[in-house]
């Protein structure tokens, strides 16, 4: 791992690492180190010489990025944040900046953190190279490497379904959005599924289609520990839910310990952290 510091200017004195203008010392750098792999950019707006609102300016300065990646044949990841207040909108419109930002990155990942608990959320947003939709729950817990070093790792958690804005509306939700289910939707959705499996895409439908929202469907399927099941391969892909076996009723008030959702006693308002172009 190479971190760039700074480059010493023509008065001797050093000058901090500039990506919008120091693109081509870079490349020389990269040239000297023997060649890269991954180039981070952490913001990636910093990238960016103009105006990041504008998507030619945005554009035009990641050129030398996407040129320094050409060249060397390595990947590039930039970090950004999500503007304040875009909760509930799309992922893509809530990166700081132009959309140009996610238009160019073949992937764009999201995560988020419950405010009050250790549980965080990894969603894809955007894939020109497979599926844009899924994530996966996660903590990052301390470990000791030896040596008496104290740092940190990713332990992963279950996979969830649903698109990132899905995902990241389960956990921008407030306590008041959750406890809104004046006509119980889990009781609603165990009725839909008591005569046999369905297809999420059917039972999504239906519950819709009897006016329940993304976020109480996505809690009444916590709240009943729906079990899924995924068959077929890329566009067939077909995935099914059904009711959990030989619990009846009594999975309405169980607790959610399915391997493909966050744990449903997590009731806290959250905020979205980070995104990953």
């Amino acid at each position: 791992m190479h971190i760039i510091q700074g480059r010493i200017n023509a008065q001797g004195d050093a000058d901090p690492f500039d990506p919008a203008n120091d693109i081509a010392l870079l490349r020389a750098t990269a040239h000297e180190i023997g060649g890269v792999s991954l180039l981070m950019l952490d913001p990636i707006v910093s990238a960016v010489r103009g105006d990041m609102h504008k998507a030619n300016d945005v554009r035009r300065a990641l050129q030398g990025v996407v040129d320094f990646a050409e060249q060397n044949l390595c990947a590039v990841v930039g970090i950004s944040h999500f503007a304040k207040g875009g909760a509930g909108s799309s992922p893509a419109d809530r990166v700081i900046g132009s959309q140009a930002f996610s238009a160019l990155a073949r992937t764009v990942l999201v995560a988020a953190k419950q405010e009050d608990s250790d549980q965080r959320v990894l969603a894809r947003a955007k894939s020109n190279i497979g599926t844009d939709e899924g994530g996966v729950s996660y903590t990052i817990e301390p470990c000791d490497i030896g040596g008496g070093i104290e740092a940190t790792r990713v332990l992963w958690g279950g996979v969830i379904e649903g698109s990132a804005r899905e995902i990241l509306g389960d956990v921008e939700a407030t306590d008041e959005e959750r406890l809104d289910d004046s006509d119980d939707p889990a009781e609603a959705l165990r009725r839909i599924l008591s005569a046999g499996p369905l297809t999420g895409k059917d039972a999504k439908q239906l519950m819709t289609g009897n006016g329940y929202t993304q976020k109480q469907i996505r809690n009444a399927r916590e709240r009943l520990s729906i079990v899924t099941a995924r068959s077929g391969f890329g566009s067939d892909t077909v995935v099914s839910w059904s009711l959990p076996q030989a619990q009846g009723d009594f999975a309405l008030f169980r607790p959610a310990k399915s391997t493909e959702t966050l744990h449903a006693g997590e009731e806290t308002e959250v905020g979205a952290d980070e995104v990953v172009i």
